[in-house]
C-alpha cells in the first residue's frame, strides 16, 4: 500500500507534506504510552498511528527522525513529514537526538569541538596539529593545518579566533551545523602590506576522501563513488564599509523601512589554488592596498558539506556570481527574495534577488502526497506594503556547483506552483 503524506518545510524554509498513506509493516512492541497534552512519540509508525487515533492528536514516529526532518502520525490515518532546509537536530555524545548546536566546547582532555552537529568540527587548542578537522556521518574527514604553531584560541560561541598569526592579522574558524569556514581578519592597512598575504597557504589532508580542484575553481573532497562530500566554492573577501544609500533613503527612513546593514560596502572574489597537499588562498591585492578600503578586511574561504542545499542569485552586477547558503557572502542569515533598492545602484546588495532550495524528499518514495506547503519566516523587509511571493519548480541544484547564478539558472525556472 502507498502512504499518504503531508509535507511541511521549515527552518530557513520548511516543506510540509501531509497525507502519506501508512505502510503495512506490523507494529513493534512499544512501552505503554498514555495520552498526554502534546509531545507524544513512539518508535514505529504502526504504533504511532494507533496512538494518534486513540489520543486524537499527532504522534511522532521516532524511527523516522533525521537531521532535518520529523514524521508525525495523524488521527486521520495519514502521516505528516516536516522537512527543514537546514539540519535542526544532531546526535550528542551519548547517541541521543538533541537540537543541533555548533558551539565550540572544551572537553576534559583540552580538545575543542562542536557540541552537537551533523558534521563534527574539531579545532586546534593551540600549538601544532590540524587547525580544523571536519568529519561527516560516515567517518570521512577533511583537515586544514596552519604552517606554524598556533596560539590558544579565544572561543566565542561557534567561533575560535587565533590572534596575531601575522602582525595585525587574526585567524578565525567558525563552525556550523554541517560546515565550517576559516577566515583571516586583517585589521589595518599596515597589516595588509605583509607579503604573506600575497598567497596564504594551509596544508590540506583527507581521510577516506580524495581532494581535487574542479575546472570551475572549486575545491572538492569526493568519496569512493565520486560523490562530493565537502566543497569550497565562491570564496570572498570584504571590508568594513557600508554600501552607499539610495538617494531616496538619505533622509530618515519611513517607519518599518529600517536598513538591515548586513551587506559590506565592498566585496571581491578570492582565488583558490590546490597543489598537492597545499591549499593556497589568493586575496585581491588591489583591495588590500586601496586607500579607500575600510579595515578590518575579512578573507573567507568556506567548506560546506550538505545533502540539502539553498542558494541566492542576483541579477545585474551579480548575474554571474555564485553563493551557497550562509557559508559565503552575502551573509543575510537567510534567503533573499525580491528587489533591494535601499542602496544606490551599483552598490553592494543592490538589485533583484531570487532564492532556490533543495529538500531531501527520500521519505516520500512510494507515497501518495495529499497536500504540501512551504513555510518561510520573514526576518526583514525594506517596506511595509504587501508584496506578491511566487513559488516555482526549478531544475536540480548541486551543492557547491559553480556557476549557480542568475544567468546559469534562468532557464531552469520551469513552472510556477499554484497557490
Amino acid at each position: 500500500m502507498t502512504r499518504a503524506f503531508s509535507v511541511l518545510g521549515a527552518a530557513l524554509v520548511s516543506l510540509l507534506v501531509v497525507g502519506l498513506t501508512p505502510s503495512t509493516a506490523p507494529a513493534q512492541e512499544d512501552s505503554d504510552v498514555g495520552c498526554t497534552d502534546g509531545g507524544l512519540a513512539v518508535a514505529d509508525e504502526a504504533n504511532a498511528l494507533a496512538l494518534a487515533v486513540e489520543c486524537d492528536q499527532p504522534v511522532e514516529i521516532e524511527l523516522a527522525r533525521g537531521y532535518a526532518e520529523r514524521q508525525y502520525a495523524q488521527p486521520d490515518g495519514t502521516v505528516t513529514l516536516e522537512s527543514y532546509l537546514r539540519p535542526r537536530w544532531a546526535y550528542d555524545d551519548a547517541g541521543n537526538w538533541v537540537e543541533a548546536d555548533p558551539t565550540l566546547v572544551v572537553s576534559a582532555d583540552g580538545a575543542v569541538s562542536t557540541a552537537a552537529t551533523v558534521v563534527d568540527v574539531a579545532v586546534s587548542a593551540g600549538g601544532s596539529g590540524p587547525l580544523v578537522t571536519a568529519t561527516d556521518q560516515s567517518g570521512a574527514s577533511i583537515s586544514l593545518s596552519w604552517p606554524t604553531a598556533l596560539p590558544a584560541p579565544v572561543l566565542d560561541g561557534a567561533t575560535a579566533t587565533y590572534p596575531g598569526v601575522f602582525a595585525g592579522v587574526d585567524l578565525r574558524v567558525t563552525a556550523r551545523t554541517d560546515s565550517f569556514s576559516y577566515a583571516l581578519v586583517v585589521h589595518s592597512a599596515q597589516a595588509a602590506l605583509n607579503p604573506a598575504l600575497a598567497g596564504v597557504e594551509a596544508g590540506i589532508a583527507a581521510d577516506g576522501l580524495v581532494v581535487s580542484q574542479a575546472q570551475d575553481g572549486s575545491v572538492v573532497a569526493t568519496d569512493a563513488s565520486g560523490a562530493v562530500v565537502f566543497s569550497a566554492a565562491g570564496a570572498s573577501m570584504w571590508d568594513s564599509s557600508e554600501p552607499l544609500q539610495a538617494e531616496s533613503l538619505t533622509a530618515d527612513p519611513v517607519p518599518g523601512g529600517d536598513l538591515p546593514g548586513a551587506d559590506p560596502g565592498r566585496v571581491e572574489e578570492v582565488g583558490l589554488e590546490l597543489a598537492g597537499g597545499t591549499l593556497r588562498v589568493i586575496p585581491d591585492q588591489a583591495m588590500l592596498t586601496d586607500p579607500d578600503t575600510v579595515f578590518p578586511v575579512t578573507i573567507d574561504p568556506t567548506f560546506t558539506a550538505s545533502k540539502l542545499a539553498w542558494t541566492v542569485v542576483g541579477n545585474g552586477q551579480y548575474a554571474d556570481s555564485t553563493w551557497w547558503d550562509d557559508a559565503a557572502w552575502p551573509r543575510t542569515e537567510g534567503l533573499r527574495i525580491g528587489f533591494q533598492g535601499w542602496t544606490a545602484p551599483g552598490s553592494e546588495g543592490y538589485g533583484r534577488w531570487r532564492s532556490m532550495a533543495r529538500f531531501d524528499t527520500a521519505a516520500l518514495r512510494g507515497s501518495t502526497v495529499n497536500s504540501a506547503s512551504v513555510q518561510l519566516t520573514v526576518f526583514h523587509t525594506g517596506g511595509c506594503d504587501s508584496y506578491p511571493l511566487e513559488l516555482w519548480h526549478v531544475g536540480g541544484l548541486t551543492q557547491g556547483a559553480v556557476p549557480t547564478s542568475w544567468n546559469s539558472t534562468s532557464s531552469s525556472w520551469s513552472r510556477m506552483v499554484d497557490a
